[in-house]
């Protein structure tokens, strides 16, 4: 299973089935405007950025057991940043 996180302000975008699925969909996040939806930011800062993860987690345990926990799209008013710094810890 895997999630498409906004790291910065914890908000979850949306769950997929495969690491493929939640790629297409960050595409297509990284060509909307700045401000629409879902690129505006919940805090309501017009400087403020989104930072959207690739989480994927192992759906067959209870809870849910994180796997992997990677930065892959900034998305601001100057524009979207791929690829930040790859995988993370627990942020």
């Amino acid at each position: 299973m895997f999630m498409i996180e906004d790291g910065f302000h914890a908000e979850h975008i949306g769950f997929y089935s495969t690491r493929k699925e939640a790629e297409i969909e960050l595409r297509r996040i990284a060509e909307v405007p700045w401000e629409s939806e879902p690129n505006i930011c919940p805090c309501g800062a017009l400087d403020c950025h989104r930072i959207y993860h690739i989480v994927e987690f192992n759906a067959s345990t209870e809870p849910w057991t994180k796997l992997s926990n990677e930065k892959v799209l900034q998305v601001s008013a100057k524009g979207a940043i791929w690829q930040l710094s790859g995988k993370t810890g627990e942020e």
